[in-house]
């Protein structure tokens, strides 16, 4: 199991507790405390917290694209994330990380909280996904899944 899908699980959990729809079962309750307790260097044998490998490549939305970047430090409630283009303070994002040795893609809506010339601290700001990474390495992002016939003429806003 690596970080990102242990911050994966803990924020699925923590966003499912706070909505209004049925609460979490014991065991799902337990998962979420054992995570907590994990994820904010707490345990019983004085182990550090779990922490990236290093440098993460990782992509976001920008206006009027995408923006990429590395991730520098990665915890339950946000990230670290040291790209050329850097987003505004307020700015809400969807940044996508790929951990290719598990064959898993991760995205996770943030909202940027600040910045500091390259480095850009973001909040977790919503659900995650998390679906098998099926190629094209780290930074290129999947096909748009398509939901229900394929359109014959081109729809526009």
């Amino acid at each position: 199991m690596s970080l990102l899908d242990i911050v994966y699980e803990y924020q699925m959990l923590r966003a499912r507790g706070d909505l209004s729809g049925p609460p979490l079962d014991e065991s799902e309750r337990a998962r979420l405390r054992g995570l907590t307790s994990l994820l904010r260097g707490e345990s019983l044998d004085g182990a550090a917290p779990p922490s990236a490998e290093g440098p993460l490549p990782v992509q976001f939305t920008v206006p009027g694209g995408f923006g990429s970047g590395q991730v520098r430090a990665l915890g339950a409630d946000g990230l670290i994330v040291e790209s050329a283009r850097t987003l505004s303070p307020g700015t809400r994002t969807v940044l996508r990380a790929t951990d290719v040795r598990l064959g898993q893609e991760y995205v996770f809506p943030c909202r940027v909280v600040w910045t500091n010339g390259p480095a850009m601290g973001m909040a977790f700001d919503g659900l995650p996904a998390r679906a098998p990474h099926r190629g094209g390495g780290p930074t290129s992002w999947r096909p748009v899944p398509r939901f229900g016939a394929r359109r014959t003429v081109p729809q526009y806003a």
